[in-house]
Formats: structure tokens, C-alpha cells, sequence
């Protein structure tokens, strides 16, 4: 049997932000693409999307009670080099309804 993983119900939805968007998202957050946790090119999450290597991935997950949360991932191709200074790994980046947690902290936007 086959199954195909961005159909099965446990699989978040996974979106390609456009370049506009990529910019606005790392203004809002306060960072860079180096900074945001990665997502392998062949990850099975992704592999039917139109990607490329340093594009921003946005994942939408069901929380436990039906809220929405938004993760960001940025796409490496672990055959090529990304960053020359990436050598640990970063965070979570995380946006809720309550603001936008970087690994343990909460940031409210005070501007919404």
C-alpha cells in the first residue's frame, strides 16, 4: 500500500512563503534565515512543494485544544553547504495566539 504524507491526518500543512513574505516574517521575528531551525530538501513534508534551497517553510499545526500554530523552517540541501557559520542547532520559532515564542521566551507584539 502507498501512502502519500501530506494527505495523511497527522501531517501539519506545509507552505512555501514567497520572498515578500520570507522578508516580512524575519522583520517580525527579529531574525535571520541562519537563525531559524532547518528542514531537510528531502524531507517527506516537503518533497511535493516547489522548493529550493534557503527558502522558508511555514508548517501549521492543530494544538491539542484546535488552536493553530505556526513553525518556520528554512529548506537546506544537506549534499551543499548553507551557512559557513551554521554549526549548532537553533530553536524553535514558534507564533500562537498568545504571541511569538523563540526557544523558551514569549514575545507579545505589542503592535496587533
Amino acid at each position: 500500500m502507498v501512502v502519500n504524507e501530506k494527505q495523511h491526518i497527522l501531517v501539519p500543512k506545509h507552505s512555501v512563503l514567497n520572498e515578500k513574505d520570507s522578508e516580512n516574517l524575519l522583520k517580525k521575528l527579529n531574525t535571520t534565515k541562519e537563525k531559524l531551525p532547518k528542514i531537510d530538501i528531502a524531507d517527506p513534508g516537503i518533497k511535493n512543494l516547489k522548493i529550493k534551497n534557503k527558502d522558508i517553510i511555514e508548517i501549521e499545526r492543530n494544538g491539542h485544544h484546535g488552536e493553530k500554530t505556526k513553525y518556520w523552517r528554512v529548506v537546506v540541501d544537506k549534499k551543499t553547504t548553507f551557512f559557513e557559520e551554521d554549526t549548532e542547532e537553533k530553536g524553535d520559532i514558534i507564533e500562537n495566539k498568545e504571541g511569538i515564542y523563540k526557544g523558551d521566551s514569549l514575545e507579545i507584539d505589542e503592535e496587533e
